[in-house]
């Protein structure tokens, strides 16, 4: 199936161009020496795009605002300086509460070994450790031993997640066995990673399926075996793993008002693209699927795109927006 919502650029997304900077920042200062194209090639994205966040970058900054209060970044020939801000000089003050939760967050996330394969969230932590009040540590310990936070799935979906992820940093092609949920069917498919990343609840992968001939997204729980291969391939530059990890269904389907859809076999592909809460097969055929939604205006359109291969059960606002819609269609031809 393609993609539904148009992917946003990194300039379109805020909280994308955030988290792009957060990386970005640290390993431009670690590798002083990398030239303008290494770090685009590094982030996936354009030049131009480098120099909107770098000038981004130079905005920021705390009150006063004076010399010492803004960060420095810049292109000079062909390379990325960045100066920290004075600021960053002292460490940040972290109450009970920041502590606990940079901890426990912490310690959760060093369980997932393709995420700190050079040991960068330990060491993290062993410095939080070495600052923390032996009995603040304790405590926090304490908490840990005590609540279990579980990122990682099956075996199975760990060992296929660490060889996706190692293969996407590699630029390796892989050849996937993979179970359809909608169509209930297995296939054997070529595919190209691009990104291994985590939303709603499930784990993903991103890239370019040579079986359907375009971008596909696939949940890891569905991969039931995965094989490495030696081939190269070249994500697209217009690929922006930030934005999309942050966001890949534009912020639409992940909470808020329920709602139901009956979908014919060309929609069915809905129930493997979309974070959806639930499906079930009914006794016509059609698929039912339940998914959740702050934008209501995304089903509505999601509905009319699919035509007649979706039809909206509930609630009744999202029946009565659909039928809006058709009326206002209706009338444009009119």
């Amino acid at each position: 199936m393609s993609r539904g919502p148009a992917q946003r650029s990194p300039e379109a997304s805020a909280a994308g161009r955030l988290q792009r900077l957060l990386v970005l920042v640290p390993w431009v200062m670690a590798h002083p020496e990398a030239t303008v194209d290494e770090v685009c090639e590094r982030f996936g994205m354009t030049r131009e795009s480098l120099a909107a966040d770098l000038e981004l970058l130079f905005m920021s900054g705390v009150p006063p605002y004076g010399p010492g209060d803004l960060m420095e970044a810049w292109i000079e020939g062909e390379r990325v300086h960045i100066g920290l801000a004075d600021y960053f000089a002292s460490a940040p003050r972290l109450t009970w509460r920041e502590a606990a939760g940079l901890y426990l967050a912490g310690r959760a996330l060093a369980g997932l070994r393709e995420l700190d394969e050079h040991g960068a969230l330990e060491r993290a932590l062993a410095k939080l450790e070495a600052v923390l009040p032996a009995d603040q540590l304790d405590r926090i310990q304490d908490l840990a031993s005590r609540v279990s936070v579980d990122l990682g799935g099956g075996e199975s979906e760990r060992n296929h997640r660490a060889i996706l992820s190692r293969a996407a940093a590699a630029s390796q092609r892989v050849v996937l066995e993979y179970y359809s949920g909608s169509r209930g069917d297995l296939s054997r498919r070529k595919v190209d990673p691009w990104l291994v990343f985590t939303a709603a609840g499930h784990w993903y992968l991103v890239g370019y399926c040579h079986r359907a001939g375009g971008e596909r997204l696939f949940r890891l729980d569905r991969v039931v075996e995965v094989e490495p291969t030696d081939e190269p391939f070249e994500r697209p530059a217009e690929f922006d793993p930030v934005a999309y990890s942050k966001s890949p269904w534009g912020g639409a389907f992940d909470e808020g008002l329920e709602c139901e859809l009956d979908l014919g076999p060309q929609a069915a592909w809905v129930a493997d693209w979309l974070p959806i809460l639930s499906s079930r097969r009914r006794p016509d055929g059609r698929l039912r699927v339940k998914l959740a939604t702050h934008e209501l205006a995304w089903v509505v359109r999601l509905v009319l795109r699919l035509a007649p291969d979706a039809e909206p059960v509930g609630p009744p606002e999202l029946r009565h927006a659909v039928a809006e819609a058709v009326r206002r269609e209706l009338a444009v031809y009119a």
